[in-house]
């Protein structure tokens, strides 16, 4: 058992492999998306999306490809996030891509916004924004 910890310990996995990239496909054929939005920013909206198969929660960013000053750029900032494995950061699963659209499949965060976390407290101490700041 002590070789094959060893052999384990060897072996690294890159996250960015198990990324899908659904070219071709159509998001809906995979994923119910809610009509009520979770957020909306410059270059989109987010929804939550049930995966028809796995019943799994997702959010949905949606980003119009309008509003994208630069795609290829985008494109590098998805290809970083596939790379990206760490508690404190947002998982991405799968991309979808039509003519209008870049989806992308994203873990659904519950725990709100830290903005809002601000506002309604009002302030935060040095020792609570340190211990925000550590996590990030």
């Amino acid at each position: 058992a002590l070789v094959l910890c060893r052999v384990f310990a060897m072996v690294t996995i890159q996250r960015s492999g198990f990324i899908l990239e659904n070219e071709g496909k159509v998001l809906s054929d995979s994923y119910q998306v809610e009509k009520k939005t979770l957020g909306q920013g410059t270059y989109g909206s987010v929804s939550k999306a049930v995966n028809k198969s796995t019943k799994v929660v997702r959010a949905i960013k949606t980003i119009s490809k309008s509003h994208l000053k630069n795609v290829a750029r985008f494109r590098q900032e998805i290809a970083i996030m596939k790379m990206l494995d760490h508690p404190n950061i947002v998982k991405l699963f799968e991309t979808f891509e039509d003519a209008k659209n870049i989806y992308l499949v994203l873990e659904l965060c519950t725990g709100g916004e830290l903005f809002d976390r601000i506002i309604d407290q009002g302030y935060f101490t040095e020792s609570g924004a340190a211990s925000l700041m550590k996590q990030i």
